[in-house]
């Protein structure tokens, strides 16, 4: 009976030094829900969802179109597309002119939202080209172990604000804020506090500020606000959480 019990518990420790038993279970929630859907990804292609990743949501999708606020010669840093690149549109994620109502089935956000300026506008804009009971699945940064632990989490009034007041992209009210307490060691891409203050200068060209800082919380409320339903919220690494939301449909249901 001893030496059951012991397999057994070598074989939990192995499972979640391997893969955490709640990542396993996370992504089975995903996959069910997401397998063979048309999906958007604003701001990607991201690797957290590449095969072989925490969330490989691009092995499961039936197609991947993109939207971009700037072309992919000018970005800092590119990943490569899944194997199926799609349609790739030239705009801002509050914008999103080209693409029709209820165009796809998911939109898919890592590590993007962030650098919105207005992003409950943004938020309502995905909804807009999703069909009715589709879903977000939008990953954020957790700050506590990136760039911006020094600074407060945004709170949701300060997210309405800008949305009532219709904040646009090339806002830099955040800017001395961000300038104090960016913490550059955690940060070696930045280069020196003259080359990070150089780039945030040019943030409308580049998309390289952090205007807003998320946690769990402020996140599952943004997508409540644009009544969407959070079906699942956790963090799934030491820089990343995770939410996945539906839509209502026409009627209000999910």
């Amino acid at each position: 009976m001893s030496y059951i019990v012991k397999q057994m518990t070598w074989i939990k420790t192995a499972i979640k030094t391997i893969l955490p038993f709640r990542q396993m279970s996370g992504w089975w929630r995903i996959s069910r829900r997401l397998s063979r859907l048309k999906a958007l990804e604003i701001g990607g292609p991201s690797p957290y969802f590449h095969p072989g990743q925490l969330c490989p949501v691009y092995t499961i999708l039936s197609s991947i179109d993109y939207c971009n606020a700037i072309p992919a010669e000018q970005r800092t840093q590119y990943i490569t597309p899944p194997f199926k690149e799609g349609t790739t549109y030239l705009c801002d994620s509050t914008v999103l002119k080209p693409i029709k109502n209820k165009a796809y089935d998911v939109v898919l956000s890592s590590h993007m939202l962030e650098h919105v300026a207005n992003p409950l506008k943004a938020v309502l804009e995905w909804k807009r080209v999703l069909s009715d009971k589709g879903y977000i699945l939008l990953v954020l940064p957790y700050k506590k172990n990136i760039f911006d632990h020094r600074r407060r989490t945004t709170s949701f009034q300060h997210l309405l604000k800008d949305y009532q007041t219709c904040v646009e992209e090339d806002d830099l009210n955040h800017l001395e804020e961000i300038l104090q307490l960016h913490d550059l060691t955690r940060d070696p891409l930045a280069g020196s506090f003259e080359d990070f203050k150089s780039r945030c200068l040019r943030n409308q060209e580049l998309r390289f500020l952090h205007h807003h800082v998320f946690d769990l919380a402020l996140g599952k409320k943004a997508l409540e606000w644009a009544g969407a339903r959070v079906l699942m919220s956790e963090t799934i690494d030491a820089y990343s959480f995770l939410l996945l939301a539906q839509i209502q449909d026409s009627e209000g249901k999910f």
